[in-house]
């Protein structure tokens, strides 16, 4: 990494690491049991299942997209996960049946997401707004007006409560392993690549023969398929899917994609950012809980993530000269492999 771009990225990285300090020394002085190994556990895998989705959201976001739609999907899929398990006396393959059901049916709505952007060009808002509802009316349907609920010992309970060596939940493994599979998919592949560069300027991107239609189809199914992981451990761990299962999760992606640094005007954002936004997030939940302050929760999150927004637009303004030669430099290196093909 050149000098000019190690030094852009401390810039950003300034206020993340001030409010995750201050935020810290906080709950240090407050409250002691703060620094307990099973409250550090409990923090990780309360942030786990909205990670799980803000990764797949990035895909989106970086196209210079947003998927409203994401606490629905994962409610609609984990619902029909759930009946088609318990229906199969919630045996290993009736399981596994479940979840490959549920799977396609979010690639088929991620398809349909790209398919009404790209090509019927009608905005992201109205697209994933729409199916927002449409899916949350939806789950009624599968699990007939009911919440299925799953024994314990099932396969659909391990998958959800399980831990490694008796201590780490299983779900901060599932975080763990997808944020790494993100990070690979946009930092050594191709396509990854190829989504920044649309994110930066999509209309040029389709100049030097980057395929955005294919690529933004890809980006929704990613993170469509991201909302049904993240909705099937939810369930698995609360034992119990319904209609509200995700509610609102797709609010809770967005607060980790802001305090992340993630630009929501797309072409720019890290898997360490959405990570480091999750934590913040988790932290702030964490201190809420401690302090009995329960009742302002949404106040408070309200509060730093605007303070967090104005510090990062400021240094993130900084941070942008010299942007332009950079994001020639990757239009020209996508230009050639797309020539490649």
């Amino acid at each position: 990494m050149k000098k000019e771009d190690l030094a852009r990225s401390f810039k950003v990285w300034i206020p993340r690491i001030i409010a995750f300090g201050a935020i810290f020394i906080f709950m240090a002085i407050m409250e002691q049991s703060f620094f307990s190994t099973s409250n550090f556990i409990e923090i990780i895998r309360s942030v786990s299942v909205y990670g799980v989705m803000s990764c797949g959201m990035l895909f989106v976001v970086l196209i210079g997209g947003l998927d409203l739609s994401m606490g629905a999907m994962a409610g609609l899929c984990a619902s029909i996960m759930f009946v088609i398990a318990q229906n199969g006396a919630n045996s290993l393959s009736a399981t596994l049946l479940g979840f490959v059901v549920a799977l396609a049916v979010a690639l088929a709505v991620g398809w349909l997401h790209g398919f009404f952007i790209t090509t019927l060009k009608i905005p992201f808002f109205v697209v994933t707004l729409a199916t927002k509802y449409i899916l949350y009316g939806a789950i009624p349907l599968v699990t007939a007006g009911k919440y299925v609920y799953v024994r314990g010992g099932s396969p659909i309970d391990k998958i959800g409560t399980s831990r490694i060596f008796d201590t780490i939940p299983i779900l901060v493994v599932y975080f763990v392993i997808i944020a790494l599979v993100t990070w690979f998919i946009l930092n050594k592949t191709v396509f990854g690549r190829r989504i920044y560069a649309i994110g930066g300027n999509p209309t040029a991107a389709g100049f030097v023969g980057i395929k955005v239609f294919k690529n933004t189809n890809i980006a929704y199914m990613l993170c469509t398929t991201a909302a049904c992981i993240g909705g099937v451990i939810l369930a698995a761990n609360n034992q119990q899917a319904g209609t509200t299962t995700g509610n609102a999760y797709e609010g809770m992606v967005l607060m980790a994609m802001i305090v992340g640094g993630i630009n929501l005007a797309g072409g720019q954002g890290t898997v360490s950012g959405v990570v480091f936004g999750a934590l913040i997030i988790g932290l702030i939940q964490n201190l809420v809980t401690f302090m009995s302050w329960g009742d302002y929760l949404k106040l408070v999150q309200g509060a730093i993530i605007l303070i967090v927004v104005i510090v990062s637009v400021v240094t993130h303004t900084r941070s942008m000269r010299g942007k332009g030669r950079k994001g020639r430099k990757l239009l020209a290196k996508v230009k050639a492999e797309a020539q490649d093909e």
